[in-house]
């Protein structure tokens, strides 16, 4: 998922980036064979932004347009994964996110929550004009829901992409 992006994108690998929300679009798209009711709860003064130009001329980033937009001031998320009758599986759940507009990821973000559990700090990347930080959490167990939480610690956190790929069934 592509938040604030204005559609749809295939990456290099063929790996399908969903752009969320979609304006003029239904929000949910059970006729693609899944639902996109996000469950979004945002900090005051929180929302969604597109066309940071300095992620255009990132060097060294895999998928810099994905840091081309956001959300700021996610506190939490619902992306609804399984169905009531999928089995629960393990997923690798990958964050993207960046620095924009004079808003650190270092002093903003304190930590990340998984399924309501603690699993990382600080986010670091590469220096220049936008700091990003790509951050990979495996072994995530989901019965329905993934839910992401970021909790503060200065400013206000940008999260710009999440990545899901079931891991296993069991």
């Amino acid at each position: 998922m592509n938040l604030g992006a204005p559609g749809d994108r295939r990456d290099a690998d063929g790996k399908m980036w969903f752009g969320y929300p979609r304006p003029g679009l239904p929000g949910d798209r059970a006729a693609m064979g899944f639902s996109f009711k996000l469950g979004v709860e945002l900090a005051d003064g929180g929302g969604y932004f597109r066309g940071n130009d300095a992620a255009d001329s990132m060097a060294g980033v895999d998928r810099p347009w994905v840091f081309a937009s956001g959300v700021r001031g996610l506190k939490r998320c619902m992306l609804p994964l399984l169905g009531e009758n999928d089995e629960p599986g393990k997923y690798t759940v990958t964050l993207y996110l960046a620095d924009v507009a004079d808003q650190t990821v270092g002093s903003a973000l304190s930590y990340i929550k998984l399924q309501g559990k603690k699993v990382a700090g600080e986010g670091e990347g590469p220096d220049g004009n936008l700091r990003t930080s790509v951050v990979k959490f495996e072994g995530v167990e989901v019965n329905r829901n993934l839910e992401i939480e970021i909790v503060p610690g200065g400013s206000v956190p940008v999260l710009c992409g999440v990545e899901v790929l079931r891991a296993s069934s069991d």
